[in-house]
């Protein structure tokens, strides 16, 4: 059975929202991310960005590069987000990063 390339990280944060956040990590970066759980973010194709914002990203020094690159397409895109905050993401991804082998 071939093993997923997706890390896995997951936690209830303020408010009591869950966030899930999948990844697959290459050479170091972030290759995919998926943002998923119980959360709204308007306009709705506006988590698409936030996902694409991250990808590429460097495993190294991914909590502050993760919060910035999200807090900057929230702004460039005129984004709301109800029920996570960017920190909380950058907190799962560097979950995942510590987690994995930069594979």
């Amino acid at each position: 059975m071939e093993r997923s390339p997706y890390h896995m990280a997951e936690r209830k944060v303020k408010g009591g929202k869950l966030v899930r956040v999948k990844a697959a990590v290459q050479g170091g970066v972030l290759a995919e991310v998926r943002i998923e759980g119980d959360f709204f973010v308007h306009p709705e194709e506006g988590l698409a960005k936030m996902e694409v914002a991250l990808m590429g990203l460097n495993t190294s020094g991914i909590l502050q590069s993760a919060e910035i690159a999200l807090i900057a397409t929230m702004a460039k895109e005129g984004l709301t987000v109800i029920g996570f905050a960017p920190r909380d993401v950058a907190d799962l991804l560097e979950e995942i990063c510590s987690g994995t082998d930069g594979a």
